[in-house]
């Protein structure tokens, strides 16, 4: 038994390794074959975007192939075209066509093939066939395609990229895309600093300028801006096929563009108050719907920096021009008069409704067309005394009163905004009716207050 189980035992060993090694000749890892099976590659039309080619083989079995452009690396072996590659299988020897669609025109391709034949061996040999495509169509601008798409609405005034999309590669040659607003007349420049990316059918611009409300924006640029792989320029964009209508600004946004940035200040004086502090330039920072008007106003002794908070109400009937409302809290400015502090105050304090339909609060006015806001406030040596005849009503105890102009610098006023020109002047807003009923019941009750002016040794104090 012993000697009979020494002779069993090599046996079986040596069946295993024989069956371990021919699991590498599955159909996963073909091995190769010495008698090559030809793969015969014929292109049987060409076109501007597509190719077709006929593959054929003499017997039973399956092509390997990989279609790329001429400037890609070639396979290095047959051994990668059959682990990456596309299959193709025979039943018999017979002739199959493969058509390649999406290329681009004017371009080399090259399909490189191989074959594993019934025995499931691997041809070593890389077959080839090298093509070109024609170029026949003209590139052409497809308006639908780009972004923003053409005829569409809404589009966000804030856009900051514009994509155009044609019918094959372009290449971006400089020169102008201009987009001018219908209605508005504005004009938006893009050109060689806003170009972003081209060598697709996308050619992207940046766009840093915020485009005019409700208006249909006209593209056009001339031929040659734009051209294929073969130098073929795409034809000049006229007339009106290629618009798109940007929606209004929301309040927020009304506010940032237009109420905020460096802004030219001017004191009128109603009521004989002489300012702390002269004209100057000051800051207003936005922040959604409210405004911050730093250093804006006068300041008093000790007082290093101002700030007064306004929120701006919504401009209900459409025409850029609304209300400016103090916000809740008017002790945020506080000046030093020995022991009385002196409190900056809404003028008409609450009751404002007697002189104009307005909300509470009002202090001024504003004007998105032009950029302009002006606001008038009273000093109060109390925050408010309430009346004995209207419980709840509050009355300050005005001591003197102050209008207050701001008129935007040109330069930050239209910069980075495209629906804005050079506006300069206060004829819109002045002239409005609303406007001119504020200040007239301004005017007709300034004198109800004493002034308060500036000593000469520059404390604050009371004219009786």
């Amino acid at each position: 038994m012993k000697t009979l189980n020494n002779i069993i035992l090599p046996i079986g060993l040596l069946l295993m390794m024989i069956t371990s090694c021919d699991k590498t000749n599955s159909t996963d890892e073909p091995a190769f074959n010495t008698a090559k099976l030809p793969v015969d590659l014929e292109a049987t039309e060409i076109q501007d975007f597509q190719a077709s080619v006929n593959v054929a083989l003499s017997e039973l079995g399956t092509v390997v192939y990989s279609f790329r452009t001429a400037a890609q690396d070639a396979p290095e072996n047959s051994r990668e075209l059959f682990d990456n590659g596309t299959r193709l299988d025979f039943d018999e020897a017979s002739t199959q066509p493969l058509t390649f669609p999406g290329l681009e025109s004017n371009t080399s391709y090259v399909l490189y093939a191989s074959s594993v034949n019934s025995s499931q061996a691997l041809n070593p040999a890389v077959f080839s066939l090298g093509l070109t495509t024609t170029d026949s169509a003209d590139p052409a601008f497809l308006p639908a395609s780009s972004a923003p798409a053409h005829q569409t609405g809404e589009i966000d005034p804030f856009t900051d990229e514009i994509i155009l999309t044609f019918s094959e590669t372009v290449f971006y040659q400089g020169g102008d895309v201009t987009l001018t607003g219908f209605f508005t007349g504005v004009t938006i420049v893009l050109g060689p600093d806003e170009f972003v990316s081209d060598g697709s059918t996308e050619v992207v611009f940046s766009n840093d300028v915020v485009f005019p409300e409700d208006d249909f924006m006209v593209t056009t640029f001339p031929e040659g801006v734009f051209t294929d792989n073969a130098d073929k320029p795409v034809a000049a964009l006229t007339g009106f096929d290629y618009i798109f209508r940007t929606r209004f600004y929301t309040l927020a946004e009304n506010v940032q563009l237009f109420l905020s940035g460096e802004y030219n200040f001017e004191i009128t004086d109603n009521a004989g108050a002489v300012p702390v502090v002269p004209d100057g330039s000051y800051t207003v920072v936005a922040d959604g719907t409210e405004i911050t008007v730093i250093n804006g106003v006068a300041r008093g002794v000790g007082v290093a920096t101002n700030e007064h908070s306004l929120t701006v109400a919504e401009d209900t009937d459409g025409d850029g021009i609304g209300f400016l409302v103090m916000n809740n809290n008017p002790q945020q400015s506080i000046y030093s008069l020995g022991a009385t502090q002196l409190f900056w105050m809404p003028s008409f304090f609450l009751n404002l409704g007697e002189f104009i339909a307005g909300p509470p609060n009002v202090v001024g006015f504003y004007d998105f067309g032009t950029g302009e806001f002006l606001y008038h406030l009273d000093f109060s040596d109390e925050f408010g005394i309430e009346d004995p005849a209207n419980p709840g009503f509050f009355n300050p105890n005005y001591l003197g009163d102050y209008i207050y102009e701001f008129s935007p610098s040109s330069d930050d006023f239209t910069d980075g905004v495209a629906g804005v020109a050079n506006m300069e002047g206060r004829t819109r807003l002045m002239n409005h009716p609303l406007v001119q009923q504020w200040l007239q019941a301004i005017q007709e009750h300034s004198n109800d207050y004493a002034p308060v002016i500036q000593s000469s040794s520059g404390e604050l104090e009371i004219r009786n």
